[in-house]
């Protein structure tokens, strides 16, 4: 006889608890490759947001805190041991963590999953790529060239060096993928690193340098120091960070890139979204239906590629609805640790209420609630799968991110319409087209002002492929060799012989 879900869940809760239990890196930062408390004394809950209950008491970093860590990172930097290392070295080292990683797969899944709210099978997939992420950029740094150019009485040799201390702050929906493509590639490049991670999301980011330690990282060369706003801002601000590494919403992103242009520091950040989904009426929406269900509820809608436009030829457009309602009255919204579960919460109650209101604000302006329920459950920050028509391209539930599992059907009359509306907005970070036509899908790819476009599918690909926004959705690109290259600085040295 199966085992109850609820059982299951319960079980795995209990499991998570006794991994936090005494947790060494509880209540601390993690610098120059020790585990201490913060210079503040402040911490702040990390709360389950299926519950809604604490699972540790987790630093808040202030200031100081960032200046210790900086301090070490620059140290090490200045020490070039680890610049300076053979690639080989690196490598190994960047390997021993991917191994950890794996080795502790099933630990890491579970505490991320508790702390994001995510299913535990796609907390298992993210721990996956982040282990998979370290083995890439360790192949990667023993292939670092440099080149050498004629001068009419010597030669130059034309170096890539790293840029320096990197300063990355990522956020709660993809913890430890997000830190680890930020993370992996700036060890690589032989750069020192101060993690920030998400206030609401601290477990992974301090098991990952947990892990980095015991596989021989070299101490200073990565420190994590949790907390909130200020912790970033005060990150952001640090006259010796070379370079800061964000992922988070475009309004933060501008407040960001303002911080770190008093210092002209690098910058790589991937912002918000609105992704349109074009679904042509030639699409087979067999598949087309599931996939564009999925394109908007994946994480709970909790990222920035989620297809939460729907861009569908009148021709098709009441069938699609009709069968969008139909997928998403189907979907199992429920605890993350429930084996059934499909949509796990929301990362806050605050979060809740922002979808809910903005959805709420979208029926009061004419558009139509096609199904949704945002009550589910008894506690937690659950929102079920909701599906909106009729409303105005134009209109607020039509351009604004949402970071919910809710998506905005537009019809369109023709191929120059969908274009229209699709490339409409502040935001390119990502697209799609459904069709069986792979020319159609090509041809309206190349006219979409998105980074990233799939054909027929959706959130596919690997991490040799960039990946970035155009317009407000970002500055530069994150994976393949193109990540690691924003890691790096060119030098000419010019020698007369």
């Amino acid at each position: 006889m199966a085992e109850d879900p609820r059982s299951v869940a319960a079980g795995r809760r209990t499991q998570i608890a006794k991994l936090l239990e005494g947790w060494e890196p509880a209540g601390r930062v993690l610098v120059d490759g020790r585990w201490n408390e913060p210079r503040s004394g402040q911490l702040r809950d990390a709360v389950d947001p299926a519950t809604g209950e604490t699972l540790i008491r987790a630093a808040d970093g202030s200031e100081a805190d960032v200046d210790a860590a900086v301090a070490a990172a620059e140290r090490t930097r200045e020490a070039r041991s680890w610049a300076m290392a053979s690639p080989f070295e690196r490598a190994r080292v960047l390997r021993r963590i991917a191994a950890a990683v794996a080795e502790q797969s099933e630990t890491l899944a579970l505490l991320e999953s508790a702390d994001t709210g995510k299913p535990l099978d796609n907390a298992k997939g993210d721990v996956e790529s982040a282990a998979a992420c370290f083995d890439y950029y360790a192949s990667l740094a023993v292939n670092l060239e440099g080149s050498t150019r004629h001068l009419d009485q010597g030669i130059a040799l034309i170096r890539r060096e790293p840029v320096g201390t990197v300063g990355i702050i990522t956020p709660f929906n993809f913890p430890i993928a997000l830190s680890s493509v930020k993370i992996a590639p700036a060890l690589a490049a032989g750069c020192s690193v101060v993690h920030k991670p998400s206030q609401h999301t601290p477990l992974t980011a301090l098991a990952i340098g947990q892990l980095a330690l015991e596989a021989g990282l070299p101490p200073g060369l990565l420190n994590v120091v949790t907390g909130g706003a200020a912790t970033g801002s005060a990150l952001v601000r640090h006259p010796r960070v070379a370079k800061i590494v964000f992922t988070g919403s475009t309004a933060v992103g501008q407040q960001v890139a303002a911080e770190a242009s008093q210092t002209i520091k690098r910058v790589t950040m991937e912002l918000g979204g609105k992704s349109a989904n074009i679904v042509c009426a030639d699409a087979d929406l067999a598949t087309a239906l599931p996939r564009s269900h999925f394109a908007y509820t994946m994480n709970a809608g909790q990222y920035c590629e989620a297809g939460s436009r729907l861009l569908v030829d009148a021709r098709v457009h009441d069938e699609v609805v009709e069968g969008l309602a139909r997928e998403a009255g189907r979907a199992k919204v429920g605890d993350p640790l429930d084996p059934e579960s499909e949509v796990g919460p929301l990362i806050t109650p605050a979060a809740t209420e922002r979808v809910h209101a903005l959805v709420a604000r979208s029926v009061e302006a004419g558009a139509e609630l096609v199904t949704g329920d945002p009550s589910v459950g008894d506690r937690g920050s659950y929102f079920a799968p909701t599906v909106i028509a009729g409303a105005a391209v134009d209109s607020e539930i039509a351009r604004t991110e949402l970071f919910g599992p809710v998506v905005t059907v537009l019809p369109f009359g023709d191929v120059e319409e969908a274009i229209a509306i699709a490339n409409g907005t502040p935001f390119g970070l990502a697209a799609g087209v459904q069709t069986a036509d792979l020319g159609r899908g090509i041809r309206l790819a190349e006219r979409l002002e998105a980074g990233t476009v799939w054909i027929n599918d959706w959130a596919t690909g690997n991490l040799t492929i960039p990946v970035g926004g155009w317009k407000q959705s970002g500055i530069g690109r994150e994976g393949g060799p193109e990540g690691l290259a924003g890691y790096l600085e060119y030098k000419s040295i010019l020698a007369t012989l």
